[in-house]
């Protein structure tokens, strides 16, 4: 009988045992919910859905007024322009506010042209002497009165008051039509239509014409040949006998003699003064005092008499535009050049002056109808609105606009051509030395 090795069972029988409790350790870590005595895991409580957090509500001044809820966005809608999206909002935006609060100096078309195109949008136009305009909007934010949305006007106010007083918005963030913005639509390009040159984005100067002087001659009551030039105002029969205004305090004067001081130099100029003309800053009276002959040349803005005129009253009245080209500033009154020609830079000008009139376009900061304000914006600076307002002005204004199909009668800008204007913030102190300076010669 072969006999049997015993030694491997007895040591098979610990292992088995040992591997097999390892087994069940593990399985009963992996399935620990089959133990009945274990601890029930507890559940998950759900995070609580994140509330989002309104936005502050701006502090506003007095008789301020948030600007209004706008009809959300629509989706961009495939094939339009991001900016084509924000303008047909724009105009829903604007139609449910429903008004337009207008200010400008002399009344044109423009509201007209702009209520048929918008008649969901009710316009309230107004007119008068920025000037006075300027102090009663000071007087009104001292009150807590905002009702005045966008306004039309000279520059002269602006840069003096408006802006220094913080009424003026910023228009330049309110453009959307890409074709604005673009140099080949201006003269001279977009950057050269602000007044505000430093800034850049108050005072829009869509008007503007070369030379200055525009004096309205009824040659009814004298012959052509007596007054052809500036210095035939020193002629004797003209002493006492001719209207300029007032050029000691704001208004049409006060650019004319500036420029007739840095043109022609001071001495020049008190001679001009001394002429004796007719002061006042009354030119509804200066008008109807030139159709009669009582003074037969006079310096006025064009709106006080260019509609009497093209109702056929004052057949021979004609107007002279005597400060033009061949001029050049006296060295130590020189202005600063500001326009034209896209790269082009020059330190004296061609012999050109400018008048921007009375076609300054000027947002008014915290505007109750802030969507009709920049729709019109907008609007006014398109190739319809600035058609319009030639056809308005043109008499006696230039748009600056490149491409209309007719601008004004005389005294377009050209690129190229160097022009200083009185009408930009850093020629603007020759307003207050001109007026001291008339102060000082004048009873």
């Amino acid at each position: 009988m072969v006999p049997t090795n015993t030694a491997p069972n007895r040591l098979y029988k610990p292992l088995l045992i040992f591997a097999t409790a390892v087994l069940m350790t593990l399985l009963l870590a992996a399935c620990g919910s089959s133990d009945p005595t274990a601890a029930p895991r507890p559940t998950d409580t759900p995070r609580p859905a994140a509330t989002a957090t309104p936005e502050p509500t701006p502090t506003l001044r007095p008789g301020e007024t948030p600007r209004p809820t706008a009809t959300p966005t629509p989706s961009p809608t495939p094939g339009k322009a991001a900016w084509e999206i924000e303008w047909e909002q724009l105009e829903v935006n604007a139609k449910q506010e429903g008004r337009l609060v207008y200010r400008a100096y002399s009344e044109t078309g423009i509201t007209e042209d702009f209520q048929a195109a918008y008649p969901e949008i009710k316009v309230e136009a107004s007119t008068g002497y920025l000037s006075r305009f300027g102090v009663q909007v000071v007087e009104e934010r001292k009150a807590g009165i905002y009702a005045w949305d966008v306004l039309v006007g000279g520059l002269n106010t602006a840069i003096g008051v408006l802006i220094p007083e913080k009424v003026l918005g910023d228009l330049r963030s309110e453009i959307i039509l890409p074709e604005l913005l673009e140099d080949s639509t201006w003269i001279g390009g977009f950057e050269a239509n602000w007044g505000d040159t430093v800034t850049r984005k108050h005072a829009f100067r869509m008007m503007e014409s070369s030379g200055t002087g525009t004096f309205f001659v009824n040659f009814d009551c004298i012959s052509e040949d007596k007054f052809t030039k500036l210095d035939d105002l020193f002629r004797p029969e003209f002493k006492g006998n001719w209207y300029l205004g007032d050029p000691r305090v704001t208004g049409a004067a006060a650019p004319f003699v500036s420029y007739v001081r840095s043109l022609k130099g001071e001495d020049y100029t008190r001679r001009l003064l001394e002429t004796e003309p007719v002061l006042s800053r009354r030119q509804g009276p200066a008008a109807d005092a030139l159709l009669r002959c009582d003074t037969p040349i006079a310096n006025l803005s064009p709106p006080n008499i260019v509609p009497q005129l093209r109702e056929g009253l004052g057949p021979k009245v004609k107007k002279l535009t005597l400060i033009t080209s061949g001029e050049w500033f006296t060295q130590d009154l020189a202005m600063d050049i500001h326009c034209c020609g896209a790269g082009t830079k020059k330190t004296a000008p061609d012999g050109f002056t400018t008048s921007s009139g009375d076609g300054g376009l000027y947002l008014i900061n915290n505007a109750p109808h802030p969507y009709a304000a920049q729709l019109f914006i907008n609007w006014v600076l398109g190739k319809d609105g600035q058609q319009r307002l030639v056809e308005d002005h043109g008499y006696f204004d230039c748009s600056r606009r490149a491409d209309l199909e007719k601008n004004c009668e005389t005294g377009a800008l050209e690129d190229g051509k160097a022009y200083a204007s009185i009408h930009t913030d850093t020629n603007a102190h020759f307003f207050s030395d001109t007026q001291s300076f008339a102060r000082s010669v004048l009873p």
